[in-house]
């Protein structure tokens, strides 16, 4: 398994669980300081931006690719640095009480059900908030192999009672992508 899938999976969990808040009065400046936050690489406060929700989908994400991406390292010719990036994410699993006997022993649930299923691998994890920020941490930071998160402009928003809906471009490889954004207003917070 190469890094840049690992990079696509996790963009992939990213933006499909970016709905945020954190107390700000409308979605603008929600999606301003989730993003700020992505490129200082602050992962607890961009984890602050997301619904419960979004966050056991993108911790039921990260724990599928990390089971990857640790394993990939001790496949037979994989060069050092994977090595160690695995071990990384390995760490953080077990950290996490997600190790290799927790992801043998999870619940057989009809996997058939992408959502299903990542909710079932994300009760395996207590801490939902630490564990994204650890994880997003421990992937590889390199160049084209590597994790980044380069968000570019919030455009199209529509807000209609408590939600919003909008496209979100993201760099990726140095070419713009366009991907849906949805936004939620809890306790007169958006999300």
């Amino acid at each position: 398994m190469r890094a840049g899938f690992v990079r696509a999976a996790v963009m992939a969990v990213v933006l499909g669980s970016a709905v945020g808040c954190g107390g700000s009065k409308t979605p603008e400046q929600v999606f301003a300081d989730f993003k700020d936050a992505a490129d200082k690489k602050d992962y607890k406060r961009m984890v602050g931006h997301l619904t419960d929700e979004s966050q056991e989908m993108m911790v039921g994400g990260l724990v599928f690719v990390g089971g990857f991406a640790a394993a990939f390292g001790d496949a037979p010719g994989a060069p050092p640095d994977a090595k160690e990036s695995s071990k990384k994410i390995a760490d953080v699993l077990k950290k996490h009480g997600v190790g290799e006997d927790a992801l043998k022993n999870k619940p057989k649930g009809d996997n058939k059900d992408p959502e299903a299923a990542m909710k079932e691998l994300a009760a395996l994890v207590k801490d939902k908030p630490g564990f994204i920020a650890d994880m997003l941490a421990a992937l590889p930071q390199k160049g084209n192999e590597g994790f980044e998160m380069k968000f570019g402009t919030l455009k199209d928003l529509k807000v209609e009672g408590d939600t919003a809906t909008g496209t979100v471009t993201q760099v990726s490889n140095g070419k713009d992508k366009e991907s849906p954004i949805k936004f939620v207003k809890k306790g007169g917070a958006w999300k």
